[in-house]
């Protein structure tokens, strides 16, 4: 059933709130790199025929996507060149850990997210990935 022109303003507005808070955070905490992976999970989740965040607080669905990215990505490592902790970002966000851990679940798992995930991957990650020399493109096969 094709969305309801008040619905998609909704939608589009939440979207709009959700990139604005996960990027203030990404600022304070993290990096640009960061920033424009949470508006690329917040658009995926706003094209989804039962809209996640349409239910809920907005400032829970924010802390659930940079957490989940976090997880994915190693960000709770303190070694990592970026890095925070599940601390930071319910602090920043005001919401409980359990929460946001719950939040970050529920979306990893509505996307299918792993580590080394190709979508949603860090370019430091995505370099690691042991299985990225596993992969043969044409190009690699062109001299042979």
């Amino acid at each position: 059933m094709p969305r309801s022109a008040e619905e998609k303003a909704r939608i589009e507005a939440l979207r709009a709130e959700l990139t604005t808070l996960t990027a203030h955070f990404c600022e304070a905490h993290l990096d640009a790199e960061h920033a424009a992976l949470a508006a690329a999970l917040i658009a995926k989740m706003a094209r989804k025929r039962d809209v996640p965040f349409l239910h809920g607080s907005a400032k829970l669905w924010a802390a659930g996507v940079v957490y989940a990215l976090a997880q994915i990505n190693f960000l709770f490592d303190r070694d990592a060149p970026v890095h925070t902790s599940p601390g930071e970002i319910t602090l920043f966000f005001g919401v409980s850990k359990t929460s946001a851990g719950m939040k970050a679940r529920a979306i990893r798992d509505l996307f299918r997210m792993r580590y080394f995930d190709p979508e949603f991957s860090n370019e430091r990650i995505r370099a690691m990935n042991p299985f990225r020399s596993w992969v043969i493109t044409l190009a690699d096969l062109d001299g042979l």
